[in-house]
């Protein structure tokens, strides 16, 4: 599967699943997604890419989020 491809399944895996994570976990945790499902998560990034390692993912391909963060992915500046 391509770089592009990854990134969007994933992408698209996060917003299905984001009040799901918000809800399941403390606020601030860190979440991966890699393939469309949730598989490690972390309070620390460096704990996180460890596991990420650890289930054979590469961490450039997996997709963190950070559970309750309310960041819009864009923004109108006028």
């Amino acid at each position: 599967m391509g770089s592009d491809l990854i990134r969007t399944v994933n992408l698209i895996a996060y917003e299905r699943m984001k009040s799901e994570i918000d809800m399941s976990y403390p606020k601030g945790q860190l979440v991966c997604i890699a393939q469309g499902k949730i598989v490690a998560d972390a309070a620390r990034l460096d704990d996180l890419v460890t596991k990420v390692r650890k289930l054979g993912l590469d961490p450039k391909r997996v997709l963190a989020v950070q559970a309750g963060d309310d960041t819009p992915q864009y923004a109108i500046i006028i």
